[in-house]
C-alpha cells in the first residue's frame, strides 16, 4: 500500500470530507461525515479534525490541506483571499497556517 503524501478536506456548513492522498495523487482513504463547520464551532475544529486523521491512521505530522467553510470568517481560521501579485504558480504565499 502507497504511504499518504498528505490529507485533503473540504469542510462545508454542513459536512466534513478527508482524503489521505499519496504522492501519485492516488486516494487511500476517505472519510465524510455531518460534522460541518456549525458542528464543529461547536466540538472544537481541532478535535474533529484529529478524530478523522485518527481514524485513517495518519501520520502525526502529515501535512493537511484543508479548504471550504474553515477558512471563513465564522470558521476556524479566516483566510483572506489571495491577492493576484501573489500569481497562480505560488499560491501558498498568502494562505494562513493553522
Amino acid at each position: 500500500m502507497s504511504q499518504a503524501a498528505y490529507a485533503a478536506v473540504d469542510w462545508g456548513t454542513s459536512s466534513f470530507r478527508l482524503w489521505l492522498v499519496d504522492r501519485g495523487g492516488g486516494v487511500l482513504e476517505e472519510r465524510r461525515s455531518q460534522e460541518g463547520m456549525m458542528a464543529a464551532a461547536k466540538l472544537g475544529f481541532a478535535a474533529v479534525l484529529q478524530s478523522h486523521l485518527d481514524a485513517v491512521g495518519a501520520a502525526n505530522d502529515l501535512p493537511v490541506v484543508v479548504c471550504g467553510m474553515a477558512g471563513a470568517r465564522q470558521g476556524w481560521v479566516e483566510a483572506g483571499y489571495i491577492g493576484m501579485l501573489c500569481g497562480a504558480k505560488k499560491p501558498s504565499c498568502s494562505a494562513p497556517w493553522v
